[in-house]
């Protein structure tokens, strides 16, 4: 599935410290030059050699490499290591006189090591940060991030209860308030209106879980939360009974479970596999487990074949950009991307432009123009104009699934869109029929 990188205009070169010119990109008809900004910026206080910008500037990157998000954790390792280098090609080309040096750091997927991993970070000077993956880790840095005057921009939390205007925290994707709709209306798309949420109880799971509700048309028969922990055979037992219940009043066709889970689904199957009534039903999922690796071990991919587990997950709108980012990783994991790996990319760019404009290496600076200059960047997830909360605006959801490709052969695939503008599903492979 590699597909050869692009061949991108790499910058322009400047004479003198007098202007730069961040980048230039083609918007039009899908055409794509360039890895910068996506329109031509008129020249800020941080042109080359300017006061403040000179050595190398450090930005902190919160991923998982271990724990319940580490099958993420490659790819989104890739995405940085190739914004480092894109950036720091770019920075040369232009004669900037600095280079950026992003210091990875394994959160482990545990808000409390993400926490102890910032202040270590804070404590050698970093004052930038991207990521974290959780909304869970992100609500447990944001109170000591935004006392520190520490700018985050996070690539996938989606939790609506973090939308708050005016922190030092950003968001490079959208965040539940369009993932709730999208969820409901494949859900009912499908004809399923008795609807199990099964979900993780915190930030995200809580507010998505709301999301859902808020927006289904049917009923929510019942909701079962889950803290994280090896074993949850006592949760799926509740699930058995309800799911059960439920087919015994309305029938099976009109039943369904939504899963609002991290990488710990792949336990929850395992157990649910042993009950005839969850394999009766239809399942659904969202951006929380998109892409998992673990749900195509033969252990337990012939139960996700069997209830449909389509996901939810925002749709980057496809560029020479988004190619150049999706190859790479694809060449370096060996896996397809998770549409989260594309705005983590995006944000060090947004750092590294707002940081240029200002001309400084200055939080409290660069949070008060973030916003307009994401307002005119084109990154490899498209435009990336944020709301009033500092988060990317709503956008369309892609509906994956994991499919047979060749006998006894299990890939994750698109197989459907959620149009945000219309409210409305369309399905390129119909999974639930």
């Amino acid at each position: 599935m590699g597909i050869p990188l692009p061949n991108l205009v790499k910058g322009m070169e400047v004479k003198g410290a007098v202007a730069i010119i961040i980048a230039i990109i083609c918007l039009l008809a899908g055409i794509g030059i360039g890895y910068g900004i996506g329109t031509i910026m008129a020249p800020g206080p941080g042109a080359p050699g300017a006061p403040g910008l000179s050595g190398t500037l450090k930005i902190g990157g919160l991923i998982e490499l271990t724990g319940d998000l580490a099958p993420w954790g490659p790819m989104y390792r890739a995405a940085l290591e190739l914004a480092e280098s894109d950036i720091n090609s770019w920075l040369e080309d232009i004669g900037a006189g600095f280079t950026i040096d992003i210091v990875i750091e394994d959160i482990e997927s545990n808000p409390s090591v993400c926490l102890d991993k910032v202040k270590a970070l804070h404590a050698d000077g970093v004052l930038f940060f991207v990521g974290p993956t959780s909304s869970a880790e992100l609500s447990a840095i944001k109170e000591y991030c935004d006392s520190n005057h520490l700018l985050v921009i996070s690539h996938a939390s989606t939790a609506i209860s973090l939308a708050v205007p005016g922190d030092f925290v950003f968001r490079a994707c959208p965040n539940d308030a369009a993932q709730g709709p999208a969820i409901a209306s494949m859900i009912e798309d499908v004809g399923v209106d008795q609807l199990i949420i099964l979900y993780r109880d915190d930030d995200w799971g809580r507010g998505l879980k709301d999301a859902v509700s808020d927006a289904f048309g049917g009923t929510v028969y019942a909701t079962i939360p889950y803290t994280e922990k090896p074993d949850y055979s006592l949760e799926v037992s509740t699930l058995n009974d309800q799911v059960s219940a439920a087919i015994s009043a309305y029938g099976a066709e009109k039943v369904g479970v939504l899963a609002i889970s991290f990488g710990e689904i792949a336990t929850i199957v395992q157990s649910a596999k042993d009950y005839d009534a969850l394999r009766q039903v239809k399942w659904f999922g969202c951006d929380g487990f998109v892409m998992c690796t673990e749900l195509l071990d033969p252990a337990v991919v012939d139960f996700v074949l069997d209830t449909g587990m389509v996901c939810t997950v925002f749709a980057p709108t496809k560029s020479p950009k988004f190619e150049h980012v999706r190859s790479y990783i694809y060449h370096e994991v060996g896996e397809e991307p998770d549409a989260y790996a594309y705005p983590l990319y995006d944000a060090v760019w947004l750092i590294v432009h707002s940081i240029m404009h200002v001309g400084a290496y200055d939080p409290d600076k660069v949070k008060e123009v973030l916003p307009k200059i994401a307002e005119n960047y084109f990154g490899a997830t498209g435009w990336m104009k944020m709301n009033p909360a500092g988060d990317k605006e709503a956008s369309d959801y892609d509906l994956c699934a994991i499919v047979e490709t060749s006998p006894e052969t299990y890939e994750w695939e698109f197989v459907g869109k959620w149009v945000y503008a219309t409210d409305t599903i369309i399905w390129t492979t119909p999974i639930y029929e």
